[in-house]
């Protein structure tokens, strides 16, 4: 909720349209906590420039091409603080979040004025569409080159393999001092390893989603569950599916519902898996996304020689997954079994057939295919050039070597 800093008092529309996306379009927490901060700086900025933006609505003349251009340099700088900046991440960053928060007013903005004048839907489209287009003139162009840099947030094998070590209950790497805790923590990291489900679809799950005899978890979506007391309800993002689970992590669930979790008399007026285990007034309660924030940050600061977790994030194992599941395409040239990896993956990460949404997860993949590949190109080339003696010998198979087919074999 945002608050007026003078008086205390909620601001009115922002809190409206914040609800909105939170109940109606089943935005998740951090979606809508990002729209809040985005109309925070946009409030400040009308109240500095005295403007008053329902009246402006209300008399249809909005901000000048000045104005939002005034605003969008408010909005570009992320940290002025800093004395050195990398100029390639310095330019992506404020790149995106320059283009997300103009989307975040500019949507604001349409809604405010949809609410207004409601009735007239012909001449609205027509001045939404002009916001649009005003709007859009300020907000960079963002390239496909983004999605594929070294910025890579899945782990790697001998990381995982760590982290997996250090989180097991009996460790003394463990950074959590209670054992329940440490077992239910475990198995939260586990499930996300295990299955690459988002964060928000973890603690929007069931005991009821969970079936031990034929060894799945159940993805479903919640909008509004009277049962979940949580103020912030995590949502799923993402399509409704079964996950199939390994015999180990069945088994590992079973035994957390009924040991870890049957010891809390208030989880047994819910039925979300995942509680909160500290005393106080919410124990036994279904896990807050804050307290799993916290858990993640813990795990975090976990360090085993040399080897640090300090960007570990609960969605570096949805990453680290599609890593994993990318190294099953090695070798495969069948288009057909192509297809199906391809929708298998779709299917596990709940997304729509044939998105693109997978390269945006598979930049560790790509990028070491990419070296493989130059890497083995350079193997021929220097095989060429050390058996090359004044004339090209003719029983080198370029061809073969670079594994390019004949028509005929593409026949």
């Amino acid at each position: 909720m945002i608050l007026d800093s003078k008086n205390g008092l909620p601001l009115y529309y922002q809190n409206i349209y914040l609800s909105l996306l939170h109940k109606q379009k089943n935005k998740s927490f951090n979606t809508v906590l990002r729209n809040a901060y985005t109309l925070i700086a946009f409030e400040n900025y009308l109240i500095e420039s005295n403007i008053n933006l329902i009246e402006r609505i209300r008399a249809k003349t909005f901000l000048s091409f000045t104005e939002i251009y005034t605003l969008s340099e408010r909005l570009r700088v992320k940290n002025k603080k800093e004395k050195v900046i990398n100029i390639k991440e310095y330019k992506k960053i404020n790149q995106e979040n320059l283009h997300y928060r103009l989307t975040v007013i500019s949507s604001y903005i349409s809604w405010i004025y949809e609410s207004y004048f409601s009735t007239a839907i012909y001449e609205t489209n027509i001045i939404l569409k002009s916001v649009n287009i005003l709007f859009r003139k300020h907000k960079p162009k963002l390239n496909s080159q983004f999605y594929l840099n070294n910025d890579f947030k899945s782990l790697e094998k001998e990381s995982l393999d760590i982290l997996l070590q250090c989180i097991e209950p009996e460790s003394q790497y463990n950074p959590f001092v209670d054992i329940s805790c440490r077992k239910r923590n475990q198995l939260i990291i586990l499930i996300l390893q295990e299955t690459g489900m988002r964060g928000g679809e973890l603690l929007n799950l069931k005991i009821s989603d969970f079936n031990k005899e034929k060894r799945y978890l159940k993805v479903c979506k919640r909008v509004n569950d009277p049962a979940d007391p949580r103020v912030f309800q995590p949502l799923v993002k993402t399509f409704e599916r079964e996950l199939n689970i390994s015999k180990k992590l069945s088994m590992q669930i079973s035994s957390y519902i009924d040991n870890e979790r049957s010891f809390y008399s208030k989880s047994l007026n819910h039925n979300y898996l995942f509680i909160t285990q500290k005393s106080g007034p919410t124990e036994g309660f279904p896990l807050s996304i804050s307290a799993y924030h916290k858990v993640i940050k813990q795990i975090s600061r976990i360090e085993f020689n040399g080897v640090s977790f300090q960007n570990f994030t609960g969605h570096c194992l949805r990453h680290t997954w599609n890593y994993i599941y990318s190294l099953k395409y090695i070798g495969v040239t069948d288009q057909y079994r192509l297809t199906q990896l391809d929708r298998i993956r779709c299917v596990r990460m709940g997304w729509k057939m044939n998105s693109k949404t997978a390269l945006i997860y598979n930049n560790r993949y790509i990028s070491e295919e990419t070296l493989k590949a130059f890497e083995e190109a350079d193997l021929v080339n220097n095989e060429i050039i050390n058996k090359i003696e004044g004339e090209i010998d003719e029983s080198i198979n370029v061809r073969k070597l670079l594994g390019v087919k004949s028509k005929r074999q593409q026949k």
